[in-house]
């Protein structure tokens, strides 16, 4: 079978001063560039009245060169009268190094695929449905028919209760690429890195943007509501990221009166609060509690509100948004102008077409109501496991999950060689922490797969036998 019915652009140096012929030279450079892995087994050639064009010279001296290389097993002719790099070539040249593109090898156990409990990867089998398709057909007419800021305040005030301008909502690559786009400008506006508190545990991933942007992280603690508001007083911050919904990874909501005891510290101390609403949609235990930004006091607002579609739908399409008080938005979209926009009109039509369709809301139900299914399995079989404790679940595609058994290091090692991909705690602490345990997530499997993964993890986690 034929590796690629691509035609390979030839750069070929050839020297009309060399006393070597042009059909020779042609061979060479062909051969140099099949031994490089330039060209591979099944690889479409152009056509010989092509590559005479594009190098200038006759048809003839391709013709000759192809003949040549076909003689010795480089090349053969394909239907229809093509010609290809032999599909052969390592029998009829064994001795040949080519350097070959090495693909991601499959984990695999006993034969069989491992099986993934990574946290944050939603059921997105689902999306194959008509209205997803229909939406990115919408999105491929290459035509501005709707405005996703304006579609996503209409959402924003229907189910998260935040009430919001279209023109202070920008649309990003995702949670990440939001907060990035606040660092840039804090920096831009101030000269400085930031000073920026995040609850220990948290999320990994913005951590790391903050330190790759050469800003401060700063751990906060946390406690069974939230982050810790007293601990807060002893510090001095320029900015605060939190997830109060679902506080991530420990899974706990922030109460009513913690919010407003952070954004009461946050006006007097003149901190802007970045508040990561990453699943807030998937709570399954009561309906979605209040955004912060909607608590915020309109006329001294400090809240920036994070969201993203990867939860939601799908990380492969890194889409989502922010959305901030004018002043501060009106700064943003500065430096986003200089930095470009990240997300293409296809994505950001698609996306409108497929919220203000009412299809994300009826998407979000099916899968708020699937993952708590799981969420549930999940738990009650690891509840007959001896050492085993699985942290405030209340919302998501995650649990985090302690065990008195085993050290973390081996733990994650008994469940890769069960076959089961998982994520280690200590990864989310900002400091040291006494945590031991395991982030996984129910999102990603079929049905069938992930019971068989359940009764895996269970194993993985149960004491040795005395």
């Amino acid at each position: 079978m034929g590796r690629s019915r691509i035609e390979v652009d030839l750069p070929l140096q050839l020297d009309r001063a060399d006393s070597a012929s042009l059909p020779s030279q042609i061979v060479g450079e062909l051969r140099k560039a099949i031994g490089r892995g330039v060209l591979i087994a099944g690889d479409t050639m152009p056509s010989s009245r092509a590559l005479a064009k594009s190098l200038r010279l006759s048809r003839g001296s391709v013709v000759a060169a192809y003949e040549q290389l076909a003689a010795e097993g480089y090349l053969e002719a394909t239907r229809g009268g093509g010609t290809r790099v032999s599909t052969q070539l390592e029998d009829l040249h064994p001795t040949l190094a080519q350097a070959k593109p090495e693909k991601r090898p499959q984990q695999k156990v006993g034969g069989s695929p491992s099986l993934s409990l990574l946290p944050g990867i939603p059921f997105e089998s689902s999306l194959q449905e008509a209205p997803w398709r229909a939406a990115w057909r919408s999105g491929a007419k290459l035509l501005d028919e709707l405005d996703l800021p304006e579609v996503l305040a209409e959402h924003l005030r229907h189910l998260r209760s935040v009430v919001v301008s279209p023109q202070n909502i920008m649309v990003t690559s995702g949670a990440r690429d939001g907060l990035a786009t606040v660092l840039h400008t804090f920096r831009y506006l101030k000269g400085r890195p930031a000073k920026v508190g995040f609850e220990s545990p948290g999320n990994r991933h913005l951590r790391t943007v903050v330190r790759l942007l050469g800003h401060e992280v700063v751990a906060v603690p946390i406690d069974d509501e939230g982050v810790m508001v007293r601990a807060l007083e002893g510090l001095d911050l320029d900015l605060l990221v939190v997830t109060p919904s679902h506080q991530y990874p420990a899974g706990a909501s922030m109460s009513a009166s913690r919010r407003f005891a952070v954004l009461e510290w946050a006006r007097t101390r003149r901190v802007v609060v970045v508040e990561d609403d990453y699943d807030s949609l998937l709570r399954h235990v009561s309906a979605p509690l209040p955004a912060l930004a909607s608590l915020d006091d309109p006329a001294d607002p400090h809240v920036i509100l994070l969201g993203t579609f990867s939860t939601l739908l799908t990380p492969r399409m890194s889409a989502g948004w922010l959305s901030a008080p004018k002043p501060l938005f009106q700064k943003m979209a500065k430096v986003r102008s200089g930095l470009g926009n990240p997300v293409s009109s296809i994505t950001a039509q698609a996306l409108a077409a497929y919220v203000s369709s009412g299809e994300l809301a009826r998407h979000t139900r099916r899968m708020r109501r699937l993952y708590k299914a799981r969420s549930k399995t999940l738990r009650e079989s690891l509840e007959r496991v001896p050492g085993v404790r699985i942290l405030a679940q209340a919302s998501g595609l995650n649990a985090a999950l302690t065990t008195s058994s085993y050290p973390e290091g081996a733990l994650v090692s008994r469940c890769e060689e069960a076959g089961l991909r998982v994520r280690g705690l200590h990864d989310y602490w900002g400091e040291a922490s006494w945590h031991v345990g395991l982030m996984v997530g129910v999102g990603a499997l079929k049905e069938e797969e992930f019971q068989i993964a359940v009764d895996r993890l269970v194993q993985a986690c149960s004491p040795r036998p005395k």
